[in-house]
């Protein structure tokens, strides 16, 4: 059984999330990573949470964080490298996050990143779902 949403789906862009970016990706080339099996892309092995910044999401979203994972494995504050060439090249793939009902937030610290690079959003156009299906559903699109 499906779960219904606690939130209406938004997506929301906020530039200079960071007062100090430049602290931040010192921190990110400083720390340690490691590939996941089964899985595409470097992530750090420890998180990185900025005093403040929980209180600052709750502001900026305009709900309470109930829950502040700080287990890297859960990836909740970890940096991430994808590359696209080279010994670590990631193969872009579709996944969903889970649970359902998070927030994803997701925060890019490449300078002049191009237009179209980074995080691609889908919905399907016939059936509207843009969230990971049970089986069963999908069957029931068929």
């Amino acid at each position: 059984m499906e779960k219904k949403l606690l939130y209406n789906r938004f997506l929301l862009v906020k530039d200079n999330f960071y007062d100090d970016p430049q602290k931040v990706v010192k921190a990110a080339k400083s720390a340690d990573y490691y590939e996941p099996e089964n899985v595409t892309g470097m992530r750090s092995t420890k998180v990185y949470h900025e005093p403040g910044i929980k209180q600052k999401l709750e502001k900026i979203l305009g709900i309470k964080v109930n829950r502040w994972d700080t287990d890297p494995v859960l990836e909740n504050g970890v940096f991430y490298h994808g590359f696209s060439k080279g010994k670590h090249k990631e193969i872009p793939g579709i996944h969903a996050d889970y649970p359902a009902n998070d927030i994803t937030v997701l925060i890019y610290l490449t300078p002049d990143l191009p237009v179209d690079c980074g995080t691609s959003l889908w919905q399907h156009k016939r059936t509207g779902i843009a969230d990971a299906i049970t089986p069963a559903a999908a069957k029931s699109w068929e």
